[in-house]
Parts: structure tokens; sequence; C-alpha cells
């Protein structure tokens, strides 16, 4: 074989492979510079139209084509936009990539100190969640208690009606009662003319007219069925005086998990409660009321779960009684705080 046709082939693929790989990186090059430009526009434009959210979204899909000082900046200015526009979840991802970024810039402080502060998000987002959560099952109970009132208004509707059908039903046999004593007494007066003209049967006639009389007594009797006063009397039982029992006082439950979780809860929550009663901010205390519902249930329900009812009851926050009832829950509170 001649050496001219092996290295023939060898010379162009060491001359054009590289050339190739070349274009393609290029190519690549110019690609990401054509998003990384995408980008910018995007974000430009979110800015110019005031749209908090997607600013905030082109600031972070930015980030990761971008060098690291850049990254570190867009990142910074999503993280402090999404807490200015009250965006918890966006702030969330913002400060996460933030920490990423911090790590790899090798700023570990910085990074310790924003995941510190992401933990701080997510665990009001956490609470945040279970509130509305609660305020949902709330919301929920109110509209079957509705519904519930709503079916006991139409029986008692159905009730009356048929209690007024039956009324003209008694009514109507009342009249009809009126009509038969009428015809009876329309036939006695004409038997006793038929037997004053008939001379002959006036034996018969006395004793049709003693059976009429009679059956005419029988018809006019009361039909009462009632006892007399004094046997009633007699027979009802004595009344029994109500004997008063103190109520127990008020203790930890038993189960030590039980008072754990209240001792170690209910001391920020107390306090956050009466923070939000002095500012005046009484949605932020029927909030705490319904975070301290659960706990005050395994601790004793019969005496809270009434007194924490009126206190998240709608349109009753800032009354009279509801301070009043407010004033007995933190002082019942107060008891069972100071037996740990």
């Amino acid at each position: 074989m001649h050496p001219f046709r092996v290295l023939t082939p060898l010379f162009f693929a060491l001359v054009f492979v590289p050339l190739a790989a070349n274009a393609q990186s290029r190519a690549q090059r110019d690609s990401l510079k054509q998003v990384v430009i995408g980008q910018r526009l995007r974000m430009h434009a979110m800015d110019s139209i005031g749209d908090p959210r997607g600013s905030i979204m082109a600031r972070m899909e930015l980030a990761p084509l971008v060098g690291a000082a850049e990254r570190l900046r867009l990142l910074e200015d999503a993280a402090a936009g999404a807490q200015s526009a009250a965006l918890l979840e966006e702030e969330i991802l913002a400060r996460k990539q933030l920490v990423e970024a911090y790590a790899s810039a090798g700023k570990h402080a910085r990074a310790l100190k924003e995941a510190a502060y992401v933990t701080v998000l997510v665990e009001a987002r956490s609470e945040e969640q279970r509130l509305r959560s609660i305020a949902r099952e709330d919301s929920q109970r109110a509209e079957l208690v509705a519904k519930r009132d709503s079916s006991e208004a139409a029986w008692n509707e159905e009730l009356r009606k048929a209690r007024h059908r039956e009324s003209h039903m008694e009514a109507t046999a009342e009249q009809w009662l009126f009509c038969l004593i009428g015809v009876v007494l329309v036939a006695f007066v004409v038997i006793i003319f038929i037997l004053l003209r008939s001379s002959g049967r006036v034996k018969r006639f006395r004793s049709e007219v003693q059976a009429l009389r009679a059956e005419v007594a029988e018809l006019r009797k009361p039909r009462n069925t009632y006892r007399p006063a004094d046997a009633a009397q007699a027979s009802a039982p004595a009344p029994i005086a109500p004997v008063e029992v103190a109520p127990a006082p008020l203790r930890l439950p038993d189960d030590a998990l039980a008072a754990g979780m209240f001792l170690r809860s209910a001391p920020e929550r107390l306090s956050t409660f009466k923070e939000a009663r002095a500012r005046g901010d009484f949605e932020k205390a029927v909030r705490v009321v319904h975070t301290l519902k659960p706990l005050l249930a395994s601790v004793d329900a019969d005496r809270f779960a009434p007194l924490c009812a009126r206190l998240v009851a709608p349109d009753a926050a800032g009354g009279d009684t509801w301070n009043a009832d407010a004033d007995t829950l933190s002082s019942m509170i107060e008891v069972l705080l100071q037996q740990r």
C-alpha cells in the first residue's frame, strides 16, 4: 500500500476535527449569549411593567448563566425584592440559591447566616400554612353549622305547617259536630211535633222522647279525661334541690408528653396573645387562640373548649365579653404554668 493513502486521511483528521470542535464550542457560546441576552431583556421587561414575581424569577433563572459576582448581585436583588413584596415562596427559593452562591464564592460565614435565615423562613411558612388550615377548617365547620341551622329552620317550618293543618282539621271536625247536633235537635223537634199530633201513640212517643233525650244528653256530656289537680299533685314527685359542686382545681395533665408540650409552647403563645391584645391586633389574638386550642384541649377540654369557642367566634373580638373571656384564659394558663 502506498504511504500517501495512509497519511492523507490522518492529515484531514488532524486538521478538520479541531476546527469542527472549535466551531461547535463557538456555536454553544453564541447560543448561551443569546439565552443570557433573552433573560436580561425579560428581567428588564418585568421591572418596567412592575411585576415583582416575574422580575424575581427572571433574576434567579439568569443567575446560573453569569459570573460569580453578578450571580451574587442578582440573587441578593431577588431575595430583597421577594422580601419587600411579601413573596415568601420566592424569597425561600432565592435565598437557597444565594446560600449555594456564597458557598461557591468561599463566603462561608455569609452562607451559614443565609442558611439560618432560610430555616426561619421555612418555619414561618409552615406556621402560616398551619394557621390557614385551621382557618379553613373553622370556615368549613361554620358552613356545616349554617347548613344544619338551615335544615332545622326548614324542618320547623314544615312542623308549623303540619300543626296548622291539624288545627284546621280540628276546627272542621268541630263544625261537623255542631252540624250533627243541630240535625239531631231538628229531628227531635219534628218527632215531638208528630207525636203530639198522634194521641194514640202517647206511650210510644214518651218512650222515644226518653230515648232521644238520653242520646242528646250523651252527646252533650263533656269528654274530659284529665285527673283532678289534687291527684296530679299527689302523684308528682317532689322536686330535688340541685347540689352545687365546686369545680376541680386546674392542674396539668398526667400524661408527661401532653404536659411537656403545653409547658414548652404555652408561655410564648401566651406572651404573643397578650402583646396582640395590647396593640389592639385582635385578629392576631384570635389566630393565637386557634393555635392554643389543641394544647388546652389536652389539659382540660371541658373548661377550655367553650372558652376558646367564644374567643374565636365571628365578630366577637374586642367586645367586653370577649375581653373578659380573654382575661380568664390568660389567668387559667398562668395558673397552669405555675405548676411546672
